[in-house]
């Protein structure tokens, strides 16, 4: 019992004997540089890798950009459980550092090859940006950034964490895409990618110095059945990690419902945000300085959403603070869907979606919540994997729907398709538990935390 001290997290590892002094035991603000690093790198080159493809490819752009984008959903649909379940296996730290190594992958052989002066040579960096950033984490790294989150916390304080730690992290959105605009502009194309390799290290150095976060891990041998992600979608399910609610629904039916909300969430918003750019060159002209400044709109706003969690938890309930967020996303879409909008309000657009990020952290910290300690990282990566699902066909799909839209004579009609999907998930949210039924689970489990720690201790008692 001493080990579920009060709530259902995992106890930071001391170890008084060697001297470890409790500044050394696992914090969730210890994960917030690496967040900062991870959103800095994955997010500030985008608009110039979507530059590079618009010089070679022309009106074409869109189309092979977003095919990228596709594939990374695609392939991170399937790593991403699979990293979540092996870092409850053998700890955070090593799957952190694992998918930081992915990020280099891509642009060291953009770099190293040169595959950025024709368009067959980008198209091959395109497909490897896509893949392997897919296959190391590009989702998935989140997720187990905020398993870490949920392994240094309290069941009471999960959200609050969250929202505060995201945020610190997401300064790395805003100050990201000015700073390798200028790093392009400087130093030029190739310049800027060794700098970009030289950040790598960085995130891989801070990776190792951070405290492990896991208690106990899993040393018996990996079975070949664990290798199919697929099998991580147990969760959605049933089995091991199911129970009730307070209301009589099965903590299931719950999961089921958060991810049904994040599919209608993102599978709008991530073709939103992956075409704004190019929707933003083909439209209003803009430069790729223009265009980083609207990521970096973008990062403040996301900054202060989830900066704002805690204090927003505190006027609303879970469900409706997701169901805030997501009708943020559907006044985002309404609004860059007037007729005849002047380019700025691609600003007030990327703002509000921006902010909509708020229902994604707070669905990961339910999800977590109505689960077992020991499937929190498998919760928080199912979460995640409606992002990587999302990230297949969302940008695909309203790719091609803002390319028709475009030079028609309402060219933004595609983002009204956008905000009728995001009113589906306010629908969705607004099922979701209330905060007494989620208070009620959580007694349930540290209950039942107790009474397993009491029969482990009865039987070493009996040996």
């Amino acid at each position: 019992a001493a080990m579920l001290e009060g709530d259902q997290r995992q106890v930071p590892l001391r170890n008084e004997a060697a001297g470890i002094r409790r500044w050394c035991s696992p914090s969730p603000y210890f994960v917030a540089h690496i967040m900062f690093l991870y959103f800095f790198m994955s997010i500030g080159p985008t608009a110039i890798y979507q530059r590079k493809a618009k010089d070679l490819y022309g009106g074409s752009a869109e189309f092979y950009y977003n095919a990228a984008q596709a594939s990374q959903g695609i392939c991170a649909t399937f790593a991403s459980p699979l990293l979540g379940a092996l870092s409850d296996r053998w700890g955070r730290k090593p799957i952190m550092f694992f998918c930081a190594f992915g990020y280099a992958i891509a642009p060291a052989c953009l770099f190293f090859f040169d595959l950025g002066t024709n368009r067959h040579k980008y198209l091959i960096f395109l497909i490897l940006f896509g893949t392997v950033s897919g296959l190391t984490g590009a989702v998935g790294a989140n997720a187990i950034y905020q398993a870490y989150i949920a392994d240094t916390t309290t069941s009471d304080t999960r959200s609050q964490y969250m929202g505060r730690v995201t945020g610190l992290g997401a300064t790395g959105w805003i100050l990201g895409p000015l700073f390798w605009s200028k790093m392009d502009d400087q130093f030029g194309y190739h310049n800027f990618l060794a700098i970009y390799l030289c950040v790598v290290l960085i995130q891989l150095a801070s990776i190792l110095i951070i405290p492990e976060s896991v208690l106990s891990k899993k040393h018996e041998p990996l079975q070949l059945a664990a290798l199919n992600p697929l099998r991580y979608l147990r969760i959605l399910r049933g089995g091991y990690a199911c129970g009730r609610m307070s209301d009589g629904r099965t903590t299931t039916s719950v999961l089921r419902n958060l991810f049904a909300v994040i599919l209608a969430l993102y599978t709008a918003k991530g073709g939103f945000v992956y075409s704004l750019g190019l929707y933003a060159q083909e439209r209003y002209n803009f430069t790729t300085d223009a265009s980083s400044l609207l990521q970096t709109t973008y990062g403040v706003f996301s900054v202060i959403g989830q900066i704002a969690i805690p204090f927003l938890l505190t006027r609303l309930s879970k469900r409706h603070s997701i169901a805030f967020g997501v009708s943020t996303g559907c006044i985002a879409g309404a609004v860059t869907a007037i007729p005849g909008a002047p380019g700025w309000v691609l600003f007030i657009t990327e703002g509000f979606l921006a902010v909509g990020y708020v229902a994604f952290t707070v669905c990961c910290a339910v999800a977590s919540e109505v689960c077992p300690p020991e499937a929190a990282g498998e919760a928080t990566a199912v979460m995640n994997i409606g992002l990587a699902i999302t990230g297949a066909l969302g940008p695909i799909v309203f790719g091609v729907l803002v390319k028709s839209f475009l030079h028609t004579a309402y060219p933004g009609g595609a983002f009204l398709i956008f905000t009728a999907i995001m009113m589906v998930g306010v629908g969705l949210a607004v099922r979701l538990p209330n905060d007494e039924q989620l208070a009620d689970r959580r007694a349930d489990l540290k209950r039942l935390a107790e009474e397993a720690a009491c029969e482990e201790a009865d039987s070493h008692v009996r040996m």
